[in-house]
């Protein structure tokens, strides 16, 4: 490979590294982007625990990874993010807990 072709693709890299991060940025900034990154993160089993004790160990740690890294992403970004967002869909998931709550005393 020339030294051309390696500017060349360093240049390709760090253009899309900054497109990643004004991406990424503007969907913090997205309360429904925010829910989406939120279950994606769920998804990725990032609190629980990863070890079973057989092959299902490493699926676990993979996916956890995965997670480890779109953190790592947003915070990169937005150093506050990451809590922000813990804090709001923890408010999110309590409003919706009380309206199926709502709902059941309305059943009954």
């Amino acid at each position: 490979m020339s030294k051309d072709q390696s500017e060349e693709q360093d240049q390709e890299l760090g253009e899309r590294e900054r497109q990643l991060r004004e991406d990424t940025y503007n969907m913090l900034r997205n309360p429904q982007s925010m829910r989406c990154i939120w279950w994606i993160l769920q998804q990725c089993g990032i609190y629980g625990v990863s070890f079973t004790g057989d092959e299902m160990t490493a699926f676990r740690e993979g996916q956890r990874s995965i997670g480890l890294t779109i953190i790592q992403k947003i915070a990169e970004v937005d150093e506050t993010a990451y809590p922000t967002l813990m804090l709001e869909m923890s408010k999110f998931e309590a409003k919706i807990k009380e309206a199926e709550e709502a709902g059941k005393s309305d059943d009954e």
